[in-house]
Formats: C-alpha cells, sequence, structure tokens
C-alpha cells in the first residue's frame, strides 16, 4: 500500500479497530477514499486496509478513489462497493 495513504487511513482506526468519524458522522475533513462508506470494510491490520473483497489489502487504485470499484476488480473475490444504509 502506498504510503500516503496509510499514513491517512493510520489516524481514524482506535485500538478496537473502529473508524473515528466527525462528529456528524461523517467522513473527516481530507480523507476522500470510497472505502469508508463501505459495508464491507475491516479493521487496519499489519497488512494494510483490508476488507471482504480484499483480505490482504485494499489496491491503492481504489483506496484512492481512482476506481470506484463499483465494476469486478481483479482479485476482488467477487465482491464490489456495498454503501452503508447510514451514508
Amino acid at each position: 500500500m502506498n504510503k500516503k495513504y496509510e499514513t491517512q487511513f493510520d489516524s481514524l482506526y482506535n485500538d478496537d479497530g473502529s473508524i473515528t468519524l466527525n462528529d456528524d458522522f461523517s467522513k473527516p475533513t481530507g480523507i476522500e477514499s470510497n472505502c469508508l462508506d463501505c459495508t464491507h470494510l475491516f479493521r487496519k491490520n499489519p497488512k494494510g486496509f483490508r476488507c471482504l473483497a480484499f483480505p490482504d489489502g485494499i489496491p491503492d487504485e481504489i483506496l484512492s478513489n481512482e476506481n470506484g470499484h463499483t465494476e469486478p476488480f481483479p482479485g476482488d473475490n467477487g465482491i464490489q462497493f456495498n454503501r452503508r444504509a447510514d451514508k
């Protein structure tokens, strides 16, 4: 994973794996990844940010929103972006 995105996301995760959001439950300013709005996102682990689609780490292209992951992507295990109901 690209260190730029790793650093942005590191500050969002609490020790228990929950994500710190703004008081109105929106994404923090400067974090633009749709991954934060996806039902499939897991907590950060030593391998980087992961989800059901990418259990070994989300590719930079998706984490950075270069690819919205609404269509199949190589290695996504047949799972694409699914917006959380609260978004």
